[in-house]
């Protein structure tokens, strides 16, 4: 289960003096809360959020050791490959039973697999926070689930990532993301599709936000694409769809 940005302040109850005293350092409580949000995330995605200015690997090293060793993270067995440009296998990090107490009195939850949905989702936020830093605009704030949830025209929505992003001079872009990792079935999406159409049709809205179904191949797209075209002309103009890797650059060009 995610934390929220509803559950993630510090539990004014707590007795644990390294909480209590508030003598967790501001970008170690940022990392806990950034792995806390998104279920898991990765040593390299962590970098890209809480080191990005640090050249060497050595400072993050430490720090998520340090994290771990004191048990406000903790390590999936399991680490992933290095990449598609090789490197050293990496490590995939959740809350740790101290992280876990410093938000919730639930019950920790444990160790379990690498989710790679979360951290697909965790990369469709990375490419938004590329383009803030980029000085392209700016996050004005983000959701992932559950607060994503919501109901709109009686309709139960469930985006995995809610966005929005302020463009100077061209107001805010709200962006439903959708990661689909080709698990889901035809059946599954369509009924997905019908909701968000059904509340976009008849939300008493100013504005609805652009609906991103975000897929892992090419492949993927045209299917995804095929059940998209099958809903009419309004499906189309509705639903977009791109393979994760290329999210970046359609973005750009949709704020030019």
């Amino acid at each position: 289960m995610a934390l929220t940005s509803h559950n993630t302040g510090l539990r004014a109850a707590t007795k644990r003096p390294y909480a209590s005293s508030m003598q967790i350092a501001s970008r170690d409580l940022a990392i806990i809360r950034l792995v806390g949000r998104f279920n898991q995330a990765s040593a390299t995605q962590i970098a890209a959020v809480n080191f990005y200015e640090n050249a060497s690997k050595t400072v993050q090293t430490r720090v998520l050791a340090r994290l771990t060793k004191d048990k406000y993270l903790a390590r999936i067995n399991r680490r992933l490959p290095g990449g598609p440009k090789g490197g050293s296998p990496q490590y995939v990090y959740q809350l740790g039973p101290e992280g876990w107490r410093l938000f919730t009195r639930k019950r920790w939850p444990g160790l379990y697999a690498v989710n790679y949905h979360s951290l697909a989702i965790m990369d469709a936020y990375l490419s938004v926070l590329n383009l803030e830093r980029q000085g392209l605009g700016t996050i004005s704030s983000y959701l992932t689930e559950p607060e994503t949830h919501s109901v709109i025209a009686g309709q139960d929505l469930r985006p995995d990532l809610h966005i929005e992003f302020a463009v100077e001079g061209k107001g805010t872009l709200g962006l439903y993301i959708e990661v689909d990792l080709a698990t889901e079935r035809r059946k599954q999406l369509t009924e997905k599709m019908e909701r968000y159409f059904q509340a976009w049709k008849h939300a008493e809205l100013e504005s609805f936000p652009l609906i991103v179904f975000l897929v892992p191949d090419e492949y993927r797209r045209a299917e995804v694409q095929r059940i998209v075209n099958g809903g009419g002309e309004e499906w189309v103009q509705l639903f977009h769809v791109h393979v994760q890797d290329k999210f970046e650059d359609y973005l750009c060009k949709l704020i030019a």
